[in-house]
């Protein structure tokens, strides 16, 4: 998926495989738009990619873009037992290999919420500056309780209905890349609600890993930093205490509310919902 973000043309491609000059395989971060003169925003989130390109054609071709995917690391690279924290910590390595340096961009949204808010957490313990971290309708370890095979074909009905909303705003040459990207994702949903087998080959953590378990035992610790809070502006009243809960672990919390459905994220990064995102994301990173 990265090499395809790195190298959209035929030609590039063959460059890149005569150079053997793409990502490592077991690399979590997508160049969605690697150009531009700012610092880089990293954007976590599973299948991290394609769902990102509006929100970086939005932010502008001066603001690099970069999506840190957890299922794309390999399962021998994380330490064991495998947690939020230890695969936060690959993650703090990859991406200080390519900024050594503060101060660092983070956002993340739905499950790369909690993974973005885990790493920030560990940058400033290193010392480092976390200019932003910014959660778009985050997930807490409390929406995992209860995960069963039925929330996962419910999941599984959620991407199928957000590709048929993405996929029209995609160029064609865009559009095959998402398509087998969407299809290889969706075979890993059902794959998952199938009893594993154990298996010697070395393997993306998307494909062995149930990270629905990973997040349920996640303790979210005080983050003490400021932390912007993207929320759906359309939510039942029951799921106020969301808020709170992020409130509570904030030193600073800073809320804004973009149109759409609480449990429809895929509207964030969508026109025209992601034109308003991109203009309030934009005033953070300035």
């Amino acid at each position: 998926m990265a090499a395809i973000f790195e190298a959209p043309t035929v030609e590039l491609q063959a460059s890149m495989l005569r150079k053997a000059s793409a990502l490592p395989r077991n690399s979590a971060i997508v160049s969605v738009q690697p150009g531009g003169s700012k610092a880089a925003f990293f954007c976590f989130g599973f299948n991290a990619g394609p769902v990102l390109l509006p929100l970086a054609r939005r932010l502008g071709s001066d603001q690099p873009l970069l999506g840190v995917d957890p299922t794309l690391l390999q399962d021998c690279e994380v330490t064991l037992p495998i947690s939020v924290e230890s695969i936060a910590t690959l993650l703090v390595k990859q991406i200080r290999e390519l900024q050594p340096e503060g101060p660092y961009y983070l956002g993340g949204f739905c499950a790369g919420g909690l993974m973005a808010y885990e790493t920030a957490s560990q940058l400033m313990a290193l010392g480092q500056q976390v200019a932003l971290l910014a959660l778009f309708e985050p997930q807490t370890p409390a929406d995992y309780n209860g995960h069963s095979n039925g929330y996962g074909l419910n999941a599984l009905r959620q991407k199928l209905t957000f590709l048929l909303h993405n996929l029209p705003q995609l160029r064609v040459k865009e559009g095959r890349a998402y398509i087998q990207d969407r299809f290889e994702r969706l075979l890993n949903i059902l794959h998952h609600l199938r009893p594993s087998k154990k298996s010697d080959t070395t393997r993306n953590l998307g494909d062995v890993l149930d990270f629905s378990v990973v997040y349920r035992d996640y303790q979210l610790k005080t983050y003490p930093g400021r932390v912007t809070l993207f929320q759906a502006a359309d939510r039942p009243s029951e799921r106020g205490w969301e808020r709170e809960c992020w409130r509570g672990l904030c030193t600073a919390l800073e809320v804004h509310e973009i149109p759409g459905y609480w449990n429809w994220i895929a509207q964030f990064f969508l026109e025209p919902n992601v034109k308003i995102l991109a203009n309030k994301l934009n005033e953070r990173l300035e």
